[in-house]
């Protein structure tokens, strides 16, 4: 079997990690003037089962299979949707006041 290296497992991941950034700002600007984080999280959760079922089915091999880039990049495109809508819905439900509050440790 050919192991990967560091770097190139890195630059496989890249379509993971890029299309991750852009579903965080989907999800944050799809929420910014009108509230559509049903919408949102519910369209970032189906593109999470997708990804995760196409990504499920590459071969356990090792073997490099192109259309693993397109299942990474909808993972992510619903990785960064909903990450970053359930951290909206929290400053939302959550009062000003307890944001960033420092818990005392004793």
């Amino acid at each position: 079997m050919d192991l990967n290296t560091p770097v190139r497992s890195g630059l496989r991941l890249l379509p993971l990690v890029a299309s991750t950034a852009c579903g965080s700002l989907i999800g944050g600007g799809s929420s910014a003037k009108k509230n559509m984080t049903f919408y949102t999280m519910s369209i970032g959760t189906i593109l999470v089962i997708i990804g995760s079922g196409l990504l499920s089915i590459l071969p356990a091999d090792g073997h490099q299979v192109t259309a693993q880039y397109g299942y990474e990049a909808l993972l992510g495109l619903g990785l960064g949707m909903t990450v970053s809508t359930a951290t909206f819905m929290n400053s939302l439900e959550v009062d000003f006041t307890d944001h960033g509050k420092d818990i005392p440790l004793s």
